[in-house]
């Protein structure tokens, strides 16, 4: 499924801005069921302006307050001591690398899981 720009908020960094957003959209011509949040901060700000709205809500990356608010956030969880391991890998052999910095990047792909709880559901459900 392609990816519509209209879909895509950025800045959510206070209350206003989170209710913006979601204002935005609710008024859309065709409105999604669900929010997706790239950060534990935004997702944090989204539950409040989510409330009486028809939209589930899942963050991406887990924390700890996710299961004290209301509802709790689900969340796409990873795993952050691998991802140091990973990335101090990387750095090691890239600093071994003749090139030094200049090196051929790649992309590494770490598995994630989902973390259910009850803003995957929309209001309706629960």
């Amino acid at each position: 499924m392609p990816t519509s720009r209209d879909l895509i908020r950025l800045g959510v960094i206070d209350r206003g801005s989170a209710e913006r957003a979601v204002a935005e959209l609710v008024q859309a011509d065709d409105p999604p069921s669900a929010v997706f949040s790239s950060s534990a901060r935004a997702s944090m700000l989204l539950v409040p302006a989510l409330q009486h709205r028809p939209m589930a809500l899942v963050s991406f990356g887990d924390f700890p307050m996710a299961e004290s608010l209301t509802p709790p956030v689900c969340a796409v969880a990873q795993d952050p001591e691998e991802i140091g391991r990973r990335a101090a890998r990387l750095i090691l052999q890239r600093l071994g690398q003749t090139g030094g910095a200049h090196a051929a990047c790649r992309d590494e792909v770490l598995p994630v899981r989902m973390v259910e709880r009850a803003s995957c559901r929309q209001p309706s459900a629960l």
